[in-house]
């Protein structure tokens, strides 16, 4: 703290205080690029770039949090997106199979569907209900929303060899369990029930296309 006055025959202006913070090692009128020891210089030094590194660290630790957290919340919203898409889907589905029992005409489930449902599968596995729309069109657009019946073969419940295909890690996963003996039930849409009776069950190649003709028994 420094303090400064007018001196005797000068006009008194008023007091004029000024304090000033110096490290250990500064002292009023010397040369600051002088003072200090040599390890008191490389001491602030390394503590100045410490800083320096901790704060960028600290830095790009919040951005890195930041984006984590905006990935995360990305991900969960996408995730219930699609939840939700196929919730919605299902019940759309579910209402023009509705109206197709009631009319006995095809219904899309949308108004800008290339697919529309053709049967109801269910069937009871290890002790669980499954039930499931069969939608017209073994393709990509179809079986994202449920099995899908191969166009070419009979209809499922009809007469010959049914093909129906879906991906067997969502919604024909429970294949994984059937056993010989296990029974289907298959809606038509004119109202009829046909039963199936699992007999064999095999894995094929999507080459081994012989499942598609319609020779022998009803499959």
């Amino acid at each position: 703290m420094l303090e400064a006055t007018a001196q005797e025959g000068e006009t008194m202006l008023g007091t004029l205080g000024v304090e000033c913070a110096l490290p250990a090692g500064f002292y009023p009128g010397n040369d600051i690029e002088n003072i200090g020891s040599k390890e008191d210089k490389m001491r602030w030094t390394r503590a100045e770039r410490e800083d320096i590194r901790q704060t960028r660290w600290r830095r790009m630790n919040a951005i890195l949090i930041a984006v984590l957290f905006l990935l995360g919340a990305w991900h969960l919203g996408r995730g219930l997106y699609i939840e939700a898409k196929a919730q919605l889907a299902q019940w759309l589905i579910s209402d023009a199979w509705a109206q197709t029992l009631a009319g006995g005409a095809p219904v899309k489930p949308w108004p800008w569907a290339d697919t529309w449902p053709v049967a109801k599968l269910t069937l009871s596995v290890t002790g669980q209900d499954v039930a499931l729309y069969v939608l017209e069109g073994a393709n990509g657009s179809a079986m994202a929303f449920g099995p899908g019946h191969l166009q070419g073969t009979p209809l499922p419940g009809e007469a010959g060899n049914s093909v129906i295909a879906g991906h067997r890690d969502t919604h024909l996963a429970f294949m994984r369990a059937l056993q010989a003996g296990d029974e289907l039930s298959v809606e038509r849409r004119d109202g009829r029930i046909a039963r199936y009776r699992v007999n064999a069950m095999e894995v094929l190649d999507k080459r081994d296309t012989w499942v598609t003709k319609n020779e022998g028994p009803t499959r």
